[in-house]
């Protein structure tokens, strides 16, 4: 049943034609490898229906067609997949060089053993549990991943395909698995994984840093603003705040997001719009806002120039659309189509643009010229409006 080493000389056995017993196939041809094994299975399996007759023991059938197929044989000793075969107890009938390697035992140690005495504590319930139903013709076929203990006490990680032989009435014979090492490729993954954990932290850590260097900024700002009498010079301290604001709150919610890649859009821009109001709230006026963002998820790359549109324009809003009532409502619209071009509106019921506006004047304002430029940015263009009030419009360019 097990082919030992043979003690002194002995004339060499003919190798059989196509079957390359030199060397160990290469492991891309792996899995060409584990095809001609079931292929030879499914032959003996045949072979086997065909000579168990009645008074014929099953076991002794099995083995017989086994040893009488140098072919299988071959294959079975060549190659790089460990393979063993255990019996209704447990017991391995027989086993390959690959997986007495693998596990640091000899074939004749081996024989003495149950795949249960090297299989890791914590995955003995689960194995016993599968190879219970593959005797009681529940499953004939098991894909797991599983760990062994090795001779010398180390663990290996392993992928274990196991598939069960029966003979021509379903009675279980035995059950032959292929194994694979793969300690090495799951310790490269975790590797892997928690270098990504670490960038992740690292990168959380620059946006956090990034955020409070911003708010810096605009308390330095603010507190110089503070010193200063000119109105208009107050109010351009103001603008460039929320400016810098709204790309402090880009880090920020980099920060608190569970993907540094992608930011929540609504979430984003119901925080940008609520502290613009805040910003421009005043206790004789009630301005309404609301926000429909219809677009998941964007990348800082794209976020930051949007935000810093929107800010403007409802900066815009709040600071020309009601200067001559004590009500009004900003909306602001944010849609991705299928493609994820991102058309966006920001409109306001207020007094509107004035009819009597100097196109070529409007366009050189700062807050229009930088809108513009954002836009550009964005990979669109920015069309202003009159439709019950003022209306802003960005639409990218057909061929982005």
């Amino acid at each position: 049943m097990v082919s030992g080493r043979s003690k002194g000389k002995s004339s060499p056995k003919k190798k059989p034609s196509g079957i390359k017993t030199s060397e160990r196939p290469a492991s891309s041809d792996m899995n060409k490898t584990k095809a001609q094994l079931i292929h030879e299975l499914n032959k003996l399996r045949k072979q086997l229906a065909k000579r168990n007759g009645p008074k014929k023991d099953t076991g002794t059938a099995a083995d017989e067609a086994v040893l009488e197929s140098e072919r299988f044989h071959a294959v079975f000793e060549n190659t790089p997949v460990g393979i063993a075969m255990a019996n209704e107890t447990g017991n391995f009938l027989r086993t390959n060089k690959a997986f007495q390697e693998m596990l640091g035992y000899s074939s004749d140690e081996l024989m003495c053993m149950t795949f249960a005495d090297i299989t890791h504590r914590d995955y003995r319930e689960d194995d016993l549990r599968r190879f219970l139903e593959m005797l009681n013709g529940k499953r004939d076929h098991s894909n797991i991943e599983k760990q062994y203990v090795r001779k010398d006490g180390k663990t290996i990680t392993t992928k274990l395909t196991v598939t069960a032989i029966r003979d021509i009435n379903c009675k279980f014979l035995y059950d032959i698995g292929m194994v694979e090492d793969i300690t090495e490729r799951r310790r490269a993954e975790e590797e892997t994984l928690k270098a990504l954990r670490e960038k992740e932290i690292l990168l959380k850590e620059i946006h956090h840093r990034v955020k409070n260097n911003l708010t810096i900024i605009t308390s330095l700002l603010a507190l110089q603003s503070y010193l200063l009498d000119d109105k208009k010079v107050v109010e351009a301290f103001e603008d460039l705040i929320n400016r810098i604001n709204s790309m402090a709150l880009v880090h920020e919610k980099l920060y608190e997001s569970k993907n540094l890649e992608h930011i929540d859009v609504k979430a984003y821009l119901n925080t940008l719009v609520h502290e613009l109001s805040r910003s421009f709230s005043h206790p004789d006026k009630e301005i309404k806002t609301h926000v429909d963002a219809r677009v998941v998820n964007l990348n800082i790359d794209r976020l930051i120039p949007l935000g810093l549109l929107i800010n403007e324009l409802v900066t815009n809003s709040y600071k020309h659309a009601f200067n001559e009532t004590d009500k009004g409502e900003i909306r602001v619209s944010v849609i991705a189509d299928d493609a994820c071009r991102i058309t966006m509106k920001v409109s306001d019921n207020g007094c509107g643009l004035p009819q009597d506006m100097d196109p070529d004047n409007y366009q050189k304002t700062l807050g229009i010229r930088l809108a513009n430029e954002l836009a550009g940015q964005l990979g669109g263009t920015l069309t202003s409006s009159n439709n019950n009030g003022a209306e802003f419009l960005f639409v990218p360019h057909k061929n982005d």
